[in-house]
Order: structure tokens, then C-alpha cells, then sequence
């Protein structure tokens, strides 16, 4: 970065061409009239020489700004290709979450279709679970009344033998 470094002497000087430019910007005195006319070329030296090193003196500040500003407008372009990279960057990250987001949604429009076609399932074997269990007490009771059946029909008999129950209950179930 260029920074501009003035010396104590450059703005006595500076100080010294303004003062000196001032005095002969002013309007002639009237005690003037008395003073002789001084030599044209010196006057035009002292009044030049102040003008040229006040160019100079401008051209230094303009060249200093000039490289200033290239080096700030250089900074300038440099972060502003940077922006517009992060901005493309994020621009595609953009592009790719919602691509990811549409996919996770229609996975979750599946996944909600799957979770009802099971919940479904579920009713319906509920439901034949209890029909199940509603039949398994019929069956229960009749065999309970068929055991109890078997039951008196041993103890009309008076068999008292496990072997000859068994074949007892064998004969009995056969239709």
C-alpha cells in the first residue's frame, strides 16, 4: 500500500509557495508607487518556480492517488471475485439441498404410504387375532363339555385303568 510520507521541510515549503503565491496574488500597496519596478524576468522566475514546484507538488499527490486507488480498486475486484465465487459456490449448495430435499421428501411420501398400508395390516390381523381368540374359547368350551363328557362316561363304566381310559377315550371320540 502506498502511503504518502511528507517530510517537515516539504510543508515548510508548501507552507512558504502558498504564503509567497498570496503575497503576489495582493493588490500593489499605495506606498508601492514609490518602489522601483523590479526586473521582469526575476519576477517571472520567483512566480514560475513557485507554480512549477506546486505542479510537481500535484502531480506527486495525483501519482500517489492514482497508484492508491489502482491498489485499492485491485483490492476491490479481487474480493469482489471472491464474493461472486462464494456466491456461485453457495448458489450450487443451494441447488443441491433442494434437489436433496425433494428426494427426501418423496422418500417420506413413500415411507408415510408404507407406514399406512401397515397400519392397515396390522387392523386386519388384529381383527383376526380376536376372531381367533373368540374361536379358540368355542373350542376351549367344547372341549371342556367333551371332557366332561368323557369324564362321566368313565365313571359310569368304572374304569379305574389308565390304559383301558385311553382306549376308552379313543373309542369314544371316533364318530
Amino acid at each position: 500500500m502506498a502511503t504518502l510520507y511528507f517530510q517537515r521541510t516539504d510543508c515548510s515549503e508548501l507552507e512558504y509557495l502558498i504564503k509567497d503565491s498570496s503575497e503576489n496574488l495582493e493588490e500593489p500597496s499605495p506606498s508601492s508607487d514609490n518602489i522601483p519596478p523590479k526586473n521582469i524576468t526575476s519576477e517571472k522566475m520567483l512566480t514560475h518556480e513557485p507554480n512549477k514546484a506546486l505542479r510537481e507538488l500535484n502531480e506527486k499527490f495525483l501519482m500517489d492517488i492514482k497508484t492508491r486507488t489502482e491498489e485499492v480498486l485491485t483490492i476491490l475486484t479481487d474480493k469482489i471475485k471472491m464474493m461472486n465465487n462464494s456466491i456461485a459456490n453457495l448458489q450450487r449448495e443451494n441447488v443441491e439441498l433442494k434437489t436433496n430435499e425433494h428426494y427426501l421428501m418423496d422418500r417420506l411420501v413413500i415411507l408415510e404410504t408404507n407406514q399406512n398400508k401397515l397400519q392397515e395390516r396390522l387392523v386386519v390381523l388384529e381383527e383376526k387375532e380376536r376372531a381367533n381368540c373368540h374361536e379358540l374359547e368355542n373350542i376351549i368350551i367344547e372341549i371342556d363339555k367333551l371332557d366332561n363328557i368323557i369324564y362321566l362316561q368313565l365313571v359310569k363304566l368304572n374304569i379305574k385303568d389308565t390304559y383301558q381310559k385311553k382306549q376308552t377315550v379313543l373309542v369314544l371320540l371316533l364318530p
